[in-house]
């Protein structure tokens, strides 16, 4: 029998989603398959229940590589800028809404 080459990477609810992260890892160089119960798919397009779970599968050399490229998917990382860097971070002086702003009050001489 033949060894498969093939192993799975995780399962999602809805092929949608499942389209975004196979497109995701294949920009990575990573190829991905998607399987889905067919009733899921053509007959009556669903994400609700067992229909709707997509299984996606990764070739075994890839595997590695794969399940990093998933995980920053789910969590990317903060973006970096030279100009974050470079100024300092100044705290608001702005008031809560719907507060007045502050005020000089003068007292009155009476006579």
């Amino acid at each position: 029998m033949d060894e498969l080459i093939y192993d799975f990477l995780t399962e999602v609810q809805g092929r949608w989603q499942a389209d975004l992260i196979k497109s995701y890892l294949e920009a990575s160089g990573i190829e991905a398959e998607l399987f889905q119960e067919s009733l899921g798919q053509s007959i009556f397009p669903t994400t609700l229940d067992i229909l709707g779970n997509v299984q996606i599968y990764v070739p075994k050399a890839q595997l590695k590589a794969a399940q990093k490229a998933l995980k920053e998917y789910f969590n990317p990382p903060e973006p970096e800028t030279e100009e974050s860097e470079k100024r300092p971070i100044r705290k608001s002086r702005s008031k809560a809404p719907g507060s007045k702003p502050a005020t000089k009050t003068t007292k009155r001489k009476s006579k």
